[in-house]
C-alpha cells in the first residue's frame, strides 16, 4: 500500500536528480532541490554566527582576536620594537640585547646632573640617574662635553632600570639604569664613542656586566679628525704670569692637557687659538699628553695623524 507508492516515488525522484546541477525536473521535485540549497545555506550562516561570537571576529580596531597585542602593548608601555646595541643592556641580572621597548619606564630626560648621572623626569617628579657603569670623574673637557651630548639628546626617552638604589660621590640619592631615545639610540654608548666619558665598574648594580664591553668600546672608537693643527707652540712659562701657554692653528681650538681644559683666550700672535694653564709648563711633568679639539667636540690631527702628541718634557719649548 502506502509504503510501496511512497518507495516507488521516492525512486523516480532520485532518478530524476541531474547531477551537474543538483536539482530536480518539472515533475516538482525541482522546488524540493531548492529547498535543500535554502537549507544549506541557513546551516553555514548559522555557523559562522557561532564563529563570531566565540571571539573569532576583529575588534573595533581591526585587529584580529582583539585582545593580546594591544593589551600587551599597553600594559609594557613599548611600541614593541627592540634597541640592538654595541654592549647590550643589563636588566633583571643579566645582558638582554636586544633589549624590548616594552621592558623600560617613559620619562622625561631633563638636563646633565653631574659627571655620570642625568635628571630625568618619571611619574611626574625629579629623579637622579646615574648612568650604569660610568665614572662620575671626568676632566674638564669630558664634562663639557658630556653636557653636550646630553642636551641634543632626545628629552623623550626609555628608561631601563631594576631600581638599583646608589648614593652618588656627591652625597645624593640615585636609582642606576640606562637611556634610550626612541628610536634606540643609547645615551650611554653615545658618551663612550665621543669621547665624552669613562668606565668605572665599582658599585652593585650589575656594573660588572656591561664595564668590560664600554671599555673596549672606547679602545675601539677611531677618532673622527675634522682638521689638522699647525703652528703649534708649546711656551713652559709665558710672560705674562710665568704658566703655561700653548699657540696653535686653526682658531677656536680647545686644547687638553694631561685632561686638563685650558683657558682659551682668542687669537695671538699669528694663531687662531691660545689656551694658558694654571701652572707652569714643568709642573705638568714628562710624557705630557695634548689633545685638541675643534667647537663640535671632533679630533684635530696632528702632522703625522695622530689626534694626541706627547710632550717630552714640559720644562722645554715645543715649536712645529
Amino acid at each position: 500500500g502506502w509504503t510501496t507508492n511512497t518507495a516507488r516515488r521516492i525512486s523516480r525522484q532520485r532518478s530524476a536528480f541531474d547531477d551537474e546541477t543538483g536539482n530536480f525536473d518539472e515533475t516538482g521535485n525541482f522546488i524540493c532541490g531548492q529547498y535543500n540549497k535554502f537549507f544549506a545555506i541557513a546551516i553555514l550562516l548559522l555557523s559562522t554566527c557561532i564563529s563570531c561570537t566565540n571571539g573569532g571576529g576583529g575588534d573595533d580596531n581591526g585587529s584580529s582576536n582583539g585582545s593580546s597585542s594591544s593589551n600587551n602593548s599597553s600594559q609594557s608601555g613599548g611600541d614593541g620594537s627592540t634597541y640592538l646595541t654595541s654592549c647590550g643592556t643589563a636588566l633583571g641580572g643579566s645582558i638582554q640585547n636586544p633589549v624590548s621597548s616594552g621592558d623600560g619606564i617613559a620619562v622625561t630626560l631633563q638636563s646633565f646632573g653631574t659627571d655620570g648621572t642625568v635628571i630625568i623626569l618619571r611619574n611626574g617628579g625629579e629623579q637622579l640617574l646615574k648612568l650604569r657603569a660610568l665614572s662620575e670623574n671626568l676632566n674638564s673637557f669630558k664634562s663639557s662635553r658630556a653636557q653636550q651630548i646630553i642636551s641634543s639628546f632626545s628629552p623623550n626617552a626609555r628608561l631601563f632600570t631594576d631600581d638599583c638604589a646608589v648614593t652618588t660621590e656627591s652625597g645624593a640619592q640615585a636609582i642606576v639604569g640606562d637611556l634610550f631615545s626612541p628610536n634606540g639610540t643609547s645615551l650611554i654608548e653615545s658618551l663612550l664613542t665621543q669621547n665624552a666619558a669613562e668606565v668605572s665598574s665599582r658599585g652593585s648594580c650589575d656594573e660588572g656586566l656591561v664595564a668590560g664591553c664600554y671599555q673596549s668600546l672606547i679602545d675601539s672608537s677611531t677618532p673622527q679628525i675634522s682638521g689638522f693643527i699647525s703652528q703649534f707652540l708649546w711656551k713652559p712659562s709665558a710672560e705674562r704670569d710665568g704658566n703655561l701657554v700653548v699657540l696653535l692653528n686653526p682658531g677656536g681650538a680647545t686644547i687638553v692637557v694631561n685632561g686638563e681644559t685650558l683657558s682659551s683666550s682668542g687669537p695671538s700672535n699669528g694663531r687662531g687659538t691660545t689656551a694658558r694653564g694654571s701652572r707652569p709648563g714643568a709642573a705638568y711633568g714628562t710624557n705630557i699628553e695634548v689633545e685638541v679639539f675643534d667647537a663640535f667636540g671632533n679630533n684635530l690631527g696632528f702632522p703625522g695623524g695622530e689626534t694626541t702628541y706627547i710632550i717630552a718634557n714640559g720644562s722645554q719649548r715645543v715649536e712645529f
